[in-house]
């Protein structure tokens, strides 16, 4: 396996801001690399012996100016990296290869549509709290919640047993690669996923019970969607969120309007609806983008629906 299939596999699960400002780094031991962070552990098999680390930062950016694989070689305390007329130089860094479980006996199949899932979950997951940080994985469903909006989308095959919330960490890394041909649960508090070629990737669980009300408010909403979302809707919310940048988009029967901290905008066009509501601005763009219906008249949590998901967002006070 070459150094740029395994970086561009593990790449997106460095942590790029870390405590106490550590330098972020890829591990190399045994024929493979690694990540390590809070969240996650991700290994791919690589053509390098040895135990050692290199800074993430120098070695991606070496690498993005590499056109194909760079031959490598040994230094004084660095590995040199050759493509063409460009040398990169890095200096390596003390190493300790993780200690963790990397195979279990019941690796189960994969379902189909779980990282598809996970990617539209993960634009709902919130960046503050507590559950809230996660994607929760149960009854053949994968929901996020934040206090805007929520959405719950289906993964058939999940299985009954199933009942977890991945960090957001993992459910931003996990789609972004190529379809696992396997995935444990078995582990306590984690989940394994592994990959034909011998990679394989330990995510860390977020220990807390999903609440009740997170379900309640999904529930609640009803299945009451009467407004299609068109691709019309789609061009004037994404305008108006550009326009309004934190602000609220104002839905009327007959325009919608943006209202920013020092800018106003407005689309003229027939809604189908019987009263003006607000919105967050960037949650009803995140919203259009999974979503071909609505209902904006609703008294509550609104409820919108898509291909094997539904969801609700709130209104916001008008400003």
């Amino acid at each position: 396996m070459t150094l740029t299939t395994a970086i561009t596999f593990l790449k997106d699960a460095v942590e790029r801001s870390t405590p106490g400002g550590a330098t972020s780094r890829y591990t190399f031991h045994d024929g493979m690399a690694y990540v390590t962070s809070a969240a996650i552990i991700a290994a791919h098999p690589v053509a390098l012996d040895g135990t050692f680390a290199l800074g993430a930062v120098d070695l991606d950016a070496a690498l993005s100016r590499f056109d194909g694989e760079p031959t490598i070689s040994a230094g004084e305390g660095t590995i040199i990296l050759r493509n063409g007329r460009l040398r990169s130089s890095l200096q390596l860094l003390p190493a300790e290869p993780p200690t963790t479980i990397t195979s279990v006996d019941d690796m189960q199949p994969v379902p189909p549509n779980l990282m598809p899932a996970l990617k539209f979950a993960a634009s709902f997951i919130s960046k503050e709290g507590t559950w809230q940080r996660g994607v929760h994985l149960k009854s053949d469903c994968a929901t996020a919640f934040n206090n805007r909006s929520a959405i719950e989308v289906q993964v058939d095959g999940l299985g009954g047993d199933v009942d977890m919330i991945l960090s957001d960490s993992a459910a931003g890394y996990l789609p972004s690669l190529p379809l696992p041909s396997g995935w444990s649960t078995a582990l306590p508090g984690a989940i394994l996923f592994n990959w034909p070629n011998g990679a394989w990737v330990r995510c860390q669980l977020i220990n807390i019970s999903w609440p009740e009300v997170a379900d309640r408010v999904m529930t609640k909403a009803g299945d009451v969607a009467p407004v299609a979302i068109t691709e019309v809707w789609r061009e004037a919310v994404d305008h108006l969120a550009v326009m309004a940048g934190d602000g609220i988009v104002l839905v009327t029967p007959d325009a919608l309007r943006g209202i920013g901290a020092f800018s106003k905008s407005k689309v003229k066009m027939s809604t189908d609806v019987a009263k003006e509501t607000a919105w967050l601005a960037s949650e009803l763009k995140t919203v259009f983008t999974v979503a071909d219906a609505w209902n904006p008249d609703a008294d509550g949590p609104a409820r919108f629906t898509g291909p094997g998901l539904r969801g609700v967002v709130m209104r916001q006070q008008r400003r």
